[in-house]
């Protein structure tokens, strides 16, 4: 997004390295991830 900072994310471990704009949906989204088939 313009003006904010990147979140960085190791998706692999749920893990949070940098909060940036988008981290409150990315949490949510860590916590609840989309199931694989």
């Amino acid at each position: 997004t313009p003006g904010a900072e990147s979140t960085v994310v190791d998706p692999e471990r749920g893990t949070i390295h940098r909060r940036g704009a988008m981290a409150g949906a990315i949490e949510a989204w860590l916590d609840d991830p989309p199931v694989r088939r």
